[in-house]
């Protein structure tokens, strides 16, 4: 199992939710956040400069559905101007469903 993590611009949200689910892809966590990338380490940031993003975290059971959550994602996230955000793959061991104690794939449907 993965989890695919990306951070985009909250404008592209709504295109990003809604093709991941017409493609069969849900358990979708979204998160208000702020930051900034690939800006000078020396460079001073006052925190009311950090760029608003969202970020979303979608676990997927296997890497046909991981490839196709990225895909999604890069299509609908991609433009030609910095700070389009990032996405980042991780293993995910176990995953456990509270309600019923279903585990790992059992557990994402």
């Amino acid at each position: 199992m993965k989890m695919v993590m990306a951070v985009v611009n909250e404008d592209r949200l709504s295109d990003i939710i809604n093709a991941l689910l017409k493609n069969g892809i849900s358990g979708i966590t979204v998160s208000e956040t702020r930051g900034f990338g690939n800006i000078s380490l020396t460079q001073e940031v006052d925190a009311s400069e950090l760029n608003k993003k969202v970020k979303l975290e979608i676990v997927v059971s296997n890497c046909e559905f991981k490839t196709l959550a990225i895909d999604i994602i890069m299509e609908n996230a991609h433009d030609l101007n910095h700070g389009s955000g990032k996405i980042f793959v991780y293993n995910v061991d176990e995953v456990y469903r509270i309600r019923t104690g279903e585990r790992d794939a059992d557990a994402l449907r």
